[in-house]
């Protein structure tokens, strides 16, 4: 088994072409991200962008690693091309990648605000501003794309043939409120949890009227009553009081129906919603030391003469601030978390550093385990039989909270815990998790997840810790971890892989088809409500979902027992739900499921 350093200025160029039906496409943007495994979730950021050449050409310089690559045509000069995504893309050395693009049909149109409001145009400008349109597919693909608004409220847009979910949302808020925030008209964040059904046989050309809309607006101060400029407000559509039945729960979910303002000057803050019910959080600014606020099921009705603003002050908390670094170099995006061992629910606390590799979070008083582990980007590069792994190992501690805390953190490259999962005959398990935990009842503090022939890889410190694959805490096992790279392989018994290929009964494959799975005669089938697992010694049967992909299929790893599945297609599709009340799983299986048709 090799095991080597590759030098942390070495990269490799990762090259293509982008091609329509064999020949070139040049002057197309081209936009690669990193694409990696770390605890929480952060916005997506491109690692790089160009544009391609007169022969369709790119390249770029890449540290070993894994990337995705998105081809982005532009729809205003005229193209139909539609955007390519190429995932899971491994860069060991020098690479080569051609992407192969497709075209559609050009959906054209305009948004209109109700006729009493036509006439004024500032107000329709500043609300179409900070708008974009979702088109998301039903059938026969779930091809997904946003494209914003201009000011006068016009959009374009390529798609494939097919039935579309077509709605409107808002974008993200700026990262910093603007100086001039306090202005007559501030930046008016548009929400609503409405969606209509497009039939695209042909471009089209098409106008939407926006539902009557209401202001819902507030200021937020700290416990002082000082207004807090630069909080981030999120506005969601309240999936209890909104969204009844489990598929529309879905809907909304999948479309990202939420909003989200900055507070500028005063601490104020304005959004032009659909009356309904709705979720708020407001997190602080980096500088404050303030709780965030969180609020459920809020309902906003009509209002005539202006939009009334709320009150709401934060409280004052525990800063826990720090710095992150690696031999002589500060770590920007390294992700911070700070999980409560006081509450039996967890409290869990995120953050990221800064350019600076500096962090803050503001936390009740009590003990926390604080894990901190670097962005990959960041990271050195260790090989272990072949493939490359970022070998800086998480750093934990267990803090406790009280007053103004200085936590400085110097990361290191980590102990190599490599294997194979596989199954009693000796076959790989592609894709499923491996996870580390220091503790059982805490959260893991390292995720992998094994490639096409069971393998995984973990840089860790030495020190003890409980290794558990795909939530099989049953079997857990502990290990212990000194400065020697150890590999540990796996035999996971117990837990069987099921594929379902979901097809309608005129031969089409059903994407989007939402799968819940439960224990025979539990009733999450019938409730579509989420049920949390445990992390007890007893198995654990799980409850949940996935979805399928464009080709109608899905993979479920899942103990053996005895399930009953249901399947929801699309809401606006064209198939039946369909249950299977009781199968038993005790191996891998693979099962093609066939929905009716409505009839």
């Amino acid at each position: 088994m090799s095991y080597f350093q590759e030098p942390d200025r070495f990269t490799y160029n990762l090259a293509g072409q982008v091609r329509h039906q064999g020949l070139p496409v040049a002057n197309l943007k081209v936009v690669i991200f990193d694409q990696y495994q770390v605890l929480g979730s952060g916005q997506e950021e491109p690692f790089a962008e160009t544009l391609t050449g007169a022969r369709g050409e790119f390249s770029f310089s890449l540290r070993p690693g894994f990337y995705s690559i998105k081809a982005l045509p532009d729809i205003q000069s005229g193209t139909r091309f539609l955007e390519k995504v190429v995932p899971d893309i491994r860069v060991l050395g020098n690479s080569s990648v051609n992407i192969s693009l497709s075209t559609g049909f050009v959906i054209r149109g305009r948004v209109r605000l109700p006729q009493e409001s036509e006439g004024e145009d500032d107000l329709r400008s500043a609300l179409f501003a900070g708008m974009e349109l979702v088109a998301l597919g039903i059938e026969p693909s779930a091809y997904k794309v946003n494209v914003p608004l201009s000011p006068q409220g016009e959009f374009a847009l390529v798609v494939p043939k097919g039935k579309y979910h077509i709605a409107l949302k808002g974008r993200s808020a700026p990262p910093k409120a603007s100086a001039n925030g306090g202005a007559n008209h501030p930046r008016f964040n548009f929400l609503s949890t409405g969606s209509d059904v497009l039939l695209v046989q042909d471009d089209e050309d098409i106008t939407i009227t926006l539902p009557g809309l209401t202001g819902f607006g507030g200021v937020v101060s700290d416990g002082a009553g000082e207004a807090i400029v630069g909080a981030r407000v999120t506005l969601t559509p309240s999936m209890v009081r909104t969204a009844t039945p489990c598929t529309e729960g879905m809907l909304l979910s999948e479309l990202d129906l939420k909003t989200q303002a900055v507070t500028a000057d005063e601490g104020r803050f304005q959004f032009a919603v659909e009356p309904g019910f709705y979720d708020l959080l407001i997190e602080a600014p980096e500088t404050s030391n303030c709780f965030s606020y969180r609020e459920h099921d809020i309902e906003v009705v009509e209002s005539e003469g202006g939009t009334a603003l709320r009150q709401y002050r934060l409280s004052k908390g525990n800063l826990l601030r720090g710095q992150v670094s690696y031999e002589t170099r500060l770590l920007s995006q390294a992700l911070v978390r700070a999980f409560s061992l006081d509450k039996k629910d967890g409290g869990d606390y995120l953050t990221r550093t800064n350019e600076d590799g500096q962090f803050m979070l503001s936390l009740p008083a009590g003990s926390y385990r604080v894990t901190i582990s670097a962005h990959p980007k960041d990271s050195p590069t260790l090989s272990v039989g072949g493939i490359e792994y970022a070998s800086l190992a998480p750093w934990t501690r267990i803090f406790e909270i009280d007053g103004e805390n200085q936590l400085n953190c110097k990361l290191t490259d980590g102990t190599a815990v490599f294997g194979k999962i596989s199954d009693d005959a000796g076959q790989a398990r592609p894709g499923v998790k491996v996870a580390v935990y220091e503790d059982l009842q805490g959260e893991a503090i390292a995720l992998a997840t094994t490639d096409s022939e069971g393998r995984y890889g973990l840089f860790l410190s030495p020190g003890k810790y409980h290794l558990v694959v795909h939530r099989d805490f049953s079997q857990a096992r502990e290990i212990e971890i000194e400065s020697e790279p150890c590999e540990i392989n796996i035999v996971w018994h117990g837990w069987s892989q099921i594929v379902f290929h979901l097809m309608g009964e005129d031969g089409h494959p059903v994407p989007r088809c939402r799968v819940l799975y439960a224990p025979y005669g539990d009733d999450y089938i019938e409730s579509g409500q989420e049920k949390p697992g445990s992390k007890s010694g007893a198995v654990d049967y799980p409850h949940g979902f996935v979805l399928t992909q464009d080709d109608g299929s899905c993979k479920l790893t899942l103990p053996s027992g005895v399930y009953s599945f249901r399947f929801v297609p699309p809401q606006a599709g064209s198939y039946e739900p369909k249950s299977i009340r009781q199968l038993s799983i005790s191996s891998d299986v693979a099962k093609k499921i066939t929905l009716e048709l409505k009839r």
